[in-house]
């Protein structure tokens, strides 16, 4: 959809194996993210 309305799609997605839907289990890895993005996030749409 991105592509036929010319915008950037940044998103990327990322499992945590071992957590299922546990918003417990993902607290760590999305505070991660937050705290240290990666560059190919940082870098989107630039």
């Amino acid at each position: 959809m991105a592509d036929s309305l010319d915008l950037t799609f940044c998103w990327v997605l990322q499992t945590v194996p071992g957590v299922g839907h546990s918003n417990r289990g993902m607290s760590g890895p999305a505070a991660q993210l937050i705290a240290f993005p990666p560059d190919s996030l940082m870098q989107c749409g630039h």
